[in-house]
């Protein structure tokens, strides 16, 4: 039970609802404010630094999971990302911490490497868990309207408190823009200890500061809807998936990113 509530945190409670609300497809998405949470090779053509902060609340369990994500370009080709995840409750404490580096080439390609540090303690008599993880990928825009990014997990082999392997998983991600107003997502991944995982998701702007988002994957069988509202550089997004065992998981994220206040004063302008 405790590798199993570990690894929770490990793979999904830290995740923005816009990408829950995509039932985890996304890894291709450049720019995206979910970037240092799944994949920080997709942080390349973030113009400003963006921040969000999510709250989860796990299976409609009692306890709120909260996260905190940020993303900062500098000199260009440059990126940083980094995450701050805690859940937990008396007897319970579960902390992983992340910082992660992209480097972009010519504004197209972009490689990253990402160090999650991982603590849980349960109590007395237990000693706290610590551990790091180390993840590396790529993304690749290979039109305007199409992308492609490669993402592995535990590349270093590490161990849970019970001397087993961390989940170890390799990620193939798509993403293409038929037109301005439409994200179409195909992530498949291998894990070396379950079946093929697919998830496909399809993003909407449904009007020029709403939007939503539908998602479905498979191992485990997942549905998820999202709704996105901007008003300048602020951005809400509300998320929901379901497990067929397991039910609802609800989230929320409130994010900052002053490009989209840009962004939103030229489309007034325009108008």
């Amino acid at each position: 039970m405790r590798w199993v509530v570990l690894c929770w945190g490990y793979l999904f409670a830290q995740e923005h609802a816009l990408l829950w609300g995509q039932a985890q497809a996304g890894s291709a998405a450049k720019g995206s404010l979910y970037a240092p949470v799944q994949n920080p090779a997709a942080m390349f053509q973030t113009l400003k630094p963006q921040f969000s902060a999510t709250f989860t609340k796990p299976y409609m369990l009692a306890i709120t999971a909260f996260t905190f994500n940020a993303t900062l370009p500098f000199l260009k080709q440059h990126y940083l990302g980094t995450y701050l995840y805690h859940y937990g409750f008396e007897n319970y404490q579960e902390i992983n911490a992340s910082f992660s580096y992209a480097y972009a080439f010519k504004n197209q390609w972009s490689l990253a490497l990402k160090a999650i540090y991982l603590y849980q303690s349960t109590g007395e008599p237990y000693t706290p868990f610590q551990q790091i993880a180390l993840e590396a990928g790529t993304l690749l825009q290979l039109t305007p309207q199409w992308d492609i990014a490669v993402w592995a997990t535990n590349i270093n082999g590490a161990l849970d408190q019970n001397n087993q392997l961390l989940p170890v998983r390799y990620i193939l991600g798509l993403h293409h823009q038929p037109n301005p107003k439409t994200h179409l997502y195909l992530d498949i991944e291998k894990s070396l200890r379950l079946p093929l995982a697919v998830r496909s998701a399809l993003y909407y702007n449904v009007y020029k500061t709403v939007s939503i988002t539908v998602g479905m994957g498979n191992v485990p069988q997942r549905f998820a809807l999202g709704m996105e509202l901007r008003y300048e550089a602020l951005l809400f997004h509300w998320a929901i998936q379901y497990h067929p065992q397991l039910q609802w998981t609800p989230v929320i994220s409130l994010s900052f990113n002053p490009e989209y206040a840009k962004q939103a004063a030229a489309t007034a302008v325009s108008d």
